[in-house]
């Protein structure tokens, strides 16, 4: 690329000639574009009739999801402009949960308004300065239509995040579960707050979803060492360690020289002394159960296992502290510090056994804990893509569900606050004289999209059903009018939804939207 200097001269080159640079609107026609092609991968997976979408990964596996946080993840996108929608619906996964898929949808639709009225020859910064004020209006909008969580609203929430999922088909067991197991953790905790990651997910691979149920305690995938050990235990007193169960080497590589039979039996001795001594102080600990990240020496397992204590050795550290936190447990470094305080319980320890696809499988259920901050979701049936599909929709359901108990405010789901919001803009905006009015209608029509998609993914016609719920919600305001799961209008009262999600959503995608507005150039060295 060349540029004159105004002299008469021969322009001065300051990039190859394979940089192209676009400028005016065709750089926002491009941005657009991108965004809107991300965008529609993901509309028809929109809502409770929202379709799957199958994907071939680059090492062979295969996904069939309509999770929007997965299929964003699975991407290889390259464009810019996609590059920050996918930072976009990271930042609503790891801030709420759910709501990725509809926050990218919004966004998408505000590119869209943005370029139409690029192309009427407002400024950018006009469109964002409306943007903005629309923002505030739809934000006090969800504060003002906001409710209080209880027990059943609690349900509704964990019941509408899971339709549309792998999960519906037992949407009803589910989402009681989901509420079960974040109060059961919530009333564990203290000053911490409950979240989806202090509810841990186990496939039974067996039976049907029908069978899934909470298990209040934590399952570990892992066989124990031989036939001796336990099997079950009742009121099990576990200890938890991150030492070995073994004779202890010197820390440094050493040669000891014997010279005679008696030192040989001297030392012999020594390690077996040294054996007895951890079988002793095991003994003494008054605990049932040990749980250990190091290595157990035969003869201790063996020894141990024949006064009915039950041994698991190599144990993940992760392991080991889920128990830690499921059973009140402290992880004690050396055995001879192990005390009474140290120990946790649990009213059940099993070990169940199972034939594998190549091997024997066996996993230890420790259940009946009292106050644990950490539970198991079991999830029924065999392992494969369903499966995954449905752990994902519980995983959406727990941080929706978690999310409502930390703030305490849910809002009527179905694209009932989105519509209106979009009726309260329109409103605000008849008294803004300037430009920035076209904007805020411009972000109202975005946020009509959201109920526009629910209905065409359900079979409906949009534009009917938007001008239906339009007119609906005008002359009522008692009734949460939205677009029910078979696309038609109609009462929303049983669809809920945390309203911080919402609200995350919203500015998210505005934020996102208006950082590719204030471009004016691309300039791209590939030449594309």
């Amino acid at each position: 690329m060349a540029a004159s200097n105004g002299s008469g001269r021969a322009p001065v080159a300051i990039m190859t000639n394979s940089t192209r640079v676009t400028s005016g609107i065709d750089v926002h026609q491009k941005l657009m574009t991108a965004a809107l092609a991300l965008g529609n991968i993901l509309r028809g997976t929109f809502g409770p009739r929202g379709l799957d979408k199958m994907m071939y990964k680059t090492n062979g596996m295969t996904a069939v999801t309509n999770d929007g946080a997965k299929i964003i993840s699975e991407l290889l996108v390259k464009h810019p402009a996609a590059k920050a929608f996918v930072s976009l619906g990271q930042s609503q996964e790891s801030e709420c949960g759910d709501g990725v898929t509809g926050c990218i949808l919004f966004a998408a639709e505000l590119m869209r308004e943005s370029s139409r009225l690029l192309r009427k020859g407002l400024h950018p910064l006009i469109i964002i300065e409306g943007w903005r004020k629309a923002v505030d209006v739809a934000l006090q909008t969800i504060e003002s239509n906001s409710n209080k969580v209880n027990k059943d609203t609690l349900v509704k929430v964990a019941a509408t995040s899971l339709v549309g999922k792998g999960a519906e088909g037992a949407v009803g067991l589910f989402s009681e579960l989901v509420v079960e197991a974040t109060t059961l953790v919530s009333n564990s905790l203290n000053d911490e707050e409950a979240k989806a990651e202090h509810v841990m997910m186990a496939i039974a691979d067996r039976g049907t979803l029908s069978d899934s149920r909470l298990i209040d305690g934590i399952i570990i995938q892992k066989r124990t060492a031989n036939e001796k050990v336990p099997r079950s235990i009742d009121n099990a007193v576990i200890a938890l360690l991150s030492c070995p169960l073994e004779f202890e080497g010197p820390s440094r590589d050493s040669e000891i020289e014997v010279t005679s039979p008696e030192q040989l039996s001297a030392f012999i001795e020594a390690g077996q002394n040294q054996l007895e001594k951890i079988v002793e102080l095991v003994q003494q600990s008054g605990c049932n159960a040990i749980l250990t990240t190091g290595a157990c020496d035969p003869q201790v397992l063996h020894q141990l296992s024949e006064d009915g204590i039950f041994i698991l050795a190599d144990v993940d550290a992760a392991e080991v502290s889920n128990v830690a936190k499921a059973t009140g447990a402290k992880i004690v470094d050396l055995l001879r510090d192990l005390t009474e305080t140290d120990l946790g319980t649990c009213r059940k320890l099993r070990v169940e056994r199972r034939e594998g696809a190549e091997s024997i499988e066996e996993r230890i259920i420790i259940s009946g804990c009292d106050s644990p901050k950490i539970v198991t979701l079991e999830i029924g049936g065999a392992k494969g893509i369903a499966t995954e599909e449905v752990i994902r929709g519980l995983h959406d359901s727990l941080k929706a569900t978690t999310l409502a108990m930390r703030t305490s405010s849910i809002i009527n789901g179905g694209g009932h606050i989105h519509c209106l919001a979009a009726l309260d803009i329109r409103t605000f905006a008849e008294g803004v004289a300037g430009r920035e009015r076209l904007a805020m209608e411009s972000f109202a029509r975005a946020l009509e999209s959201i109920p526009f998609t629910l209905a065409t993914n359900a079979g409906k016609d949009g534009l009917d059903a938007i001008l239906e719920l339009r007119a609906g919600l005008r002359q009522t305001e008692t009734e949460p009018l939205g677009i029910m799961s078979n696309g038609q209008v109609g009462s929303v009262e049983e669809v809920w939804i945390p309203a911080a999600s919402l609200a995350s959503a919203i500015l998210g995608a505005f934020e996102t939207t208006s950082s590719l507005l204030r471009v004016d150039q691309v300039i791209s060295a590939r030449g594309d």
